[in-house]
């Protein structure tokens, strides 16, 4: 993913980053959310936490190294997370 390796970072990182900002902004526009200090402190938590790529992701990353080429080639990246 070249968005990725633009920003120095592995594809798990990019998407956590990006999960967490829409995450951030859409809980900033809702009306429907209530929570308290504590329970957002601990959401972020959990966003924010890197966690080691399911075996459904790392089936979905080699696919993808099959179908567009293994990223491990662009600097910065690797399929694994």
């Amino acid at each position: 993913m070249r968005a990725a390796a633009q920003t120095g970072q592995s594809i798990a990182e990019y998407i956590s980053t990006a999960l967490a900002e829409r995450v951030t902004r859409d809980l900033a526009t809702s009306t429907d959310w209530a929570l308290t200090v504590d329970e957002q402190a601990e959401l972020m938590k959990v966003l924010i936490t890197a966690q080691a790529p399911s075996a459904r992701a790392q089936a979905a990353a080699q696919r993808a190294d099959a179908l567009f080429g293994a990223m491990s080639n662009v600097a910065g990246t690797n399929s694994e997370g």
